[in-house]
């Protein structure tokens, strides 16, 4: 500063200079460095085209997996100074494995737990999925994991064309509207929130999947939202 412009600040003026012009204090955020943005566009214009084409009777969800662990996720908060918060812990690895399916028309989420996300259960959650929309084509959103692209799958969807996936691009996690669903998940049942037992832990995420969501689904459409923002190393300069 000084040699440019010939002016000197202390430590405590500078940050006084830079919260007047609207800097903050933060942390960076981290973007999948192989992210491609054009690919991303053009997914996007793809989702577009298929919400404003699709018919009365067919069907947009955003499906993902998450496997929330038993365990306290410990996040910054409102501490009065001079006060210790301490949260118990436990040395518990277990999890669970969770599909989800969430459409943002009606802002409804569809879930199962299964003992392990894989290509037959990949298979089963859609089958599921049939069944509770019974009427036209239901177009999954999903990523490109493994057991979303197995042979498996590949030979059910053959057998029953009413599911009808649309793969994310790569490292395009800003592109599925329900991995937002997963974080708002854990604010309400593992953020700084101790659960003695796993039968505990499992209740809580339960309850908020199967009640918690759809009371307060509304008040999240902010959050819960295809207003897509394309990540990348251009995009982040």
């Amino acid at each position: 500063m000084h040699k440019t412009y010939g002016i000197r600040y202390s430590t405590s003026g500078f940050t006084d200079w830079l919260k007047r012009n609207n800097f903050t204090f933060h942390q960076p955020c981290g973007v999948p460095a192989k992210a491609e943005e054009e690919a991303q566009l053009k997914f996007i214009a793809k989702y577009e085209q298929l919400k404003r084409h699709l018919p009365d009777n067919d069907h947009i969800v955003f499906m993902d997996g998450v496997h929330p662990t038993h365990a306290v996720r410990f996040t910054r908060g409102w501490i009065k100074k001079g006060k210790r918060k301490e949260i118990p812990t436990n040395g518990s690895q277990r999890r669970l494995n969770i599909l989800g399916a969430l459409n943002l028309e009606n802002m409804t989420l569809e879930s199962r737990t299964y003992e392990t996300i894989n290509g037959a259960n990949i298979v089963a959650f859609l089958a599921y999925l049939l069944t509770i929309m019974p009427c036209g084509i239901i177009n999954v959103i999903l990523d490109q994991a493994r057991y979303h692209t197995c042979k498996e799958v590949k030979s059910w969807l053959m057998s029953n064309p009413r599911i009808q996936l649309h793969y994310l691009p790569p490292y395009s996690p800003n592109l599925n509207a329900i991995e937002p669903c997963w974080k708002i998940m854990h604010e309400y049942t593992t953020n700084n929130i101790y659960h003695p037992t796993f039968k505990h832990f499992t209740e809580k995420i339960q309850d908020f999947l199967d009640n918690t969501f759809q009371l307060k689904a509304l008040t999240w459409v902010d959050r819960l939202t295809d207003n897509f923002r394309v990540m990348g190393l251009r995009s982040t300069l």
